[in-house]
């Protein structure tokens, strides 16, 4: 019986514009490359970087991708940075509640997002741009079954799929993009290729530098880390290779001849190979070891190494390593807000994203008249709605209360939407949101005095109220 296998060519891997719900290649594909990292050094590093600011960044990405499967301090991190989001449920809000339309488009998204399958790997693949210059995802669409009617009513989204790096390309004008068929022969470093497809691709940068892309954003600084860590651990084998065991010392009285002292020193040199010494009565072999191996310096090179790799990516190092923090233990508190601050950021860009560039042409595609929801990952911490309660509470002491617009962003706090009670408000006394005046209720003297939080909120009619929105 015979087997043949066919390997697929890059063209033939691409996905065809009209094959219905196919898709870009898998991430298991064979035509990833392995990155040798055996022989990685400080000038190969210097040639990886100074070829990606070029365009090239097949190198980068591959050797990223090594850097980050042998070494399980960074993967600890970057999953400790992924999980803080991932853990949390996403939390769809209508852009209006008092809109059906915004309504409809709210329980329709939602629907959506709890029917893709594996989205959970697709969003811990964006969130790779926590670390990486960015993060590519393909939405792949098909036609809406009439059985299933939550992926579409006219146009289906089947699934969102990670697109490997080795696809990853940069336009003429240096803007990241998917190579296709035509572009995959690296003849140059920036492809002629059309700028990325919005409708059919979604672009993540989880961070907030603004060089270009293909100088390797926070992962440029990884990799260097990463390399020293690496190094200093193998520079520290061989000290202990060579300094580390005890060596032989033998000694021969001052009769002896040349031939004498060549056969102890042959029996020397086959001791650690037989296991064993054959001397004569008159000669002696003691065992030394040195008086001080000198590890301390590599392994503190090495801790600190880890340390900057953890601040890196985590914003702070108790995560990580324990240490003390001195009377008070204060510093572990303002670390702590350091990480929650980093996840807020996560979540909240993470969102916008998945608003943005999934659910907003999702909408628009299945022809709904509302506008796309507020997305957020609800915070499961109970000091937050602990302090959130005793805000309200001293809100209503003094007299004052939040509008409806607040109701959205109360409930990406608290972890679970709210409304007000029915009745709590006279037939007299409610007002129309254009009506109310919000400077004017936050410039009172007690909420100035009780609020620890401030500005307007992240998503509501893009900080304008009253504006028209998406």
């Amino acid at each position: 019986m015979k087997f043949h296998f066919k390997v697929r060519s890059k063209k033939e891997e691409v996905r065809r514009e009209d094959a219905p719900g196919a898709r870009m290649v898998s991430l298991n594909s064979p035509l990833e490359r392995a990155f040798a990292v055996a022989d990685m050094d400080a000038d190969r590093l210097s040639r990886v970087i100074a070829a990606s600011e070029n365009g090239f960044s097949d190198e980068l990405f591959r050797l990223a991708r090594a850097a980050i499967l042998q070494d399980a301090h960074v993967q600890s991190e970057l999953f400790k940075r992924k999980n803080a989001v991932l853990g949390d449920p996403l939390v769809f809000q209508p852009w209006d509640p008092d809109e059906p339309a915004d309504r409809e488009a709210s329980d329709a998204v939602e629907a959506l997002f709890a029917s893709l399958p594996d989205l959970p790997d697709a969003l811990g693949h964006l969130l790779d741009a926590t670390i990486f210059p960015v993060a590519l995802a393909e939405k792949i669409y098909g036609p809406a079954d009439p059985a299933r009617p939550e992926l579409g009513r006219r146009t289906a989204l089947l699934a969102l799929h990670p697109v490997p790096y080795r696809l990853l390309a940069w336009d003429a004008d240096g803007n990241p993009t998917v190579a296709t068929a035509e572009t995959l022969a690296p003849a140059q470093g920036f492809s002629p290729a059309p700028p990325l497809d919005r409708e059919r691709f979604v672009l993540h940068r989880g961070h907030l530098l603004t060089a270009p892309d293909r100088y390797g954003g926070p992962l440029r600084a990884v990799l260097w880390l990463w390399l020293l860590s690496s190094m200093s651990l193998a520079w520290w084998a061989r000290h202990l290779e060579r300094y580390g065991s005890p060596f032989i010392v033998g000694r021969y009285d001052d009769s002896a001849s040349d031939r004498d002292k060549n056969v102890l020193e042959g029996a020397i040199s086959y001791a650690h190979q037989l296991g064993g010494l054959v001397v004569s009565a008159g000669t002696s072999v003691e065992l030394h070891e040195a008086a001080n191996a000198g590890t301390d310096g590599f392994e503190r090179f090495r801790a600190a190494c880890r340390l900057e790799i953890s601040r890196l990516i985590l914003g702070q190092t108790l995560s990580s390593i324990a240490s003390a923090t001195g009377i008070g233990q204060g510093a572990s508190d303002i670390q702590n807000e350091v990480r929650q601050d980093i996840r807020r950021f996560d979540a909240r860009r993470l969102a916008a994203t998945l608003r943005e560039q999934v659910a907003l042409p999702w909408l628009r595609l299945n022809g709904y008249a509302g506008r796309a929801p507020t997305v957020s990952f609800a915070e499961d911490t109970s000091k937050e709605t602990a302090r959130t309660a005793e805000v309200l509470g001293k809100l209503a002491a003094a007299g004052l209360e939040p509008t409806d617009d607040a109701l959205p962003e109360l409930s990406e706090r608290i972890g679970f939407a709210i409304q007000r009670r029915g009745g709590a408000a006279g037939a007299g006394e409610v007002r129309s949101k254009k009506e109310e005046v919000r400077s004017e209720e936050l410039s009172a003297p007690e909420v100035a005095g009780t609020v620890p939080f401030c500005g307007s909120p992240f998503y509501r009619r893009e900080r304008g109220y009253g504006g028209k929105g998406l």
